[in-house]
């Protein structure tokens, strides 16, 4: 399977040159600038029209947008690690669903506990990757605290005979690993 191209590649294929033939093709809210220092042309873009698709659409035509779309996943906005992560609680919590709906016949308050602390878990990781610095840092902190009260809360239900010790051995597994990589995030 051959490698994808580098971004650099990719641009300078489906960057036309921007010459008066092809003038028409493009938006008339495009405003020719001419450089002074290097004499070369560029095109002032109203705000709204700067979002990278919208450039696509505007130079190249629908046809490349797919293509670049493509070859810009994992730039930006489209992190493989956050969704990853995310992806991770989201299974941590379909292991949970069997496991809190016993502990629930049981204890409705412990099993509530551990629900509401494994939707916090989600939350707080999602709320983190999507801000900056000292404030991710802080909602990496939270996610790992309600992990650690989930995790609690299932070994809690383990020691008062509401679930099995071998039924919770895969929801404690997958906690102990998305705690790792949280501690982790929490720490960069």
């Amino acid at each position: 399977m051959p490698e994808p191209p580098n971004r650099s590649q990719t641009a300078q294929k489906l960057t036309p040159k921007l010459t008066p033939a092809l003038t028409p093709k493009l938006t008339p809210k495009l405003i020719p600038i001419q450089n002074s220092s290097s004499g070369v042309a560029h095109w002032l873009v109203p705000a709204r029209s700067r979002t990278f698709p919208a450039n696509v659409r505007r130079l190249c035509g629908d046809s490349r947008l797919d293509v670049v779309m493509e070859t810009a996943r994992g730039v930006g906005m489209h992190k493989p690690m956050s969704n990853d992560i995310l992806e991770h609680v989201l299974q941590m919590i379909e292991l949970a669903r069997p496991i809190v709906a016993a502990i629930n016949r049981q204890d409705r308050d412990l099993a509530s506990q551990v629900r509401r602390a494994l939707s916090s878990v989600g939350l707080n990781t999602a709320e983190g990757l999507g801000t900056r610095s000292g404030n991710a840092r802080l909602r990496f902190e939270t996610a790992l605290g309600s992990l650690r009260e989930a995790r609690a809360g299932v070994r809690m239900a383990v020691a008062w005979g509401y679930v099995a010790d071998g039924a919770v051995a895969a929801l404690v597994e997958s906690l102990d690993s998305l705690g790792g990589r949280l501690f982790g995030l929490g720490r960069r």
